[in-house]
């Protein structure tokens, strides 16, 4: 018999129910580990000033990876491979509505990796709130480190939003990709 691919749209045991056992040498990828999480209130930020996100509520974590209480996601033993992450944070201008750059960034083992801003390059016109979001896809290996940081620029008054309950506008997910 020569190799090729099967294409199944539902397997099921000789008696139409229960569990199929896959023996051993077979790889099986499902996107393990994984983790979301979101920020669960309001946070007041300083101006200009590179803030960690205050993601401290976990909607899932497959391998208790994503440390809620210091925000950040540590690949654990056994993890090593490709990752994707994504997230989102919402600087805002809460009083003078006087924002005019924003910014998102994902730092590994404590150093930016990935950044996504907007500006309104000369400075007159208010974007005063302004969600920003931002995707990587990395290599990594057990003990690496990945934490989700914002900035809200020429506020007077700035907090990054939460969105409350329903709409959770801090965010911060990964899973591995399989590889």
């Amino acid at each position: 018999m020569a190799d090729g691919i099967l294409k199944v749209g539902q397997i099921t045991n000789s008696a139409g129910s229960g569990n199929i056992t896959i023996g051993s040498g077979v790889t099986v990828n499902v996107n393990r580990p994984a983790f979301m999480a979101y920020q669960g209130s309001d946070l007041n930020v300083s101006d200009d000033t590179v803030t960690k996100v205050p993601i401290d509520t976990e909607i899932f974590d497959t391998d208790s990876a994503f440390d809620t209480s210091n925000y950040k996601f540590t690949i654990p033993t056994g993890g090593d491979g490709k990752y994707f992450f994504h997230g989102s944070v919402c600087p805002e201008d809460y009083s003078a509505h006087t924002m005019y750059y924003c910014q998102i960034e994902l730092h590994k083992n404590g150093t930016k990796v990935k950044q996504n801003f907007f500006n309104t390059k000369d400075g007159s016109t208010n974007i005063g709130f302004f969600p920003l979001t931002l995707s990587y896809e990395d290599d990594a290996v057990a003990g690496d480190y990945y934490e989700l940081f914002g900035l809200s620029g020429g506020a007077t008054a700035a907090r990054f939003d939460a969105g409350g309950s329903t709409e959770k506008r801090g965010i911060f997910g990964g899973y591995k990709l399989g590889a």
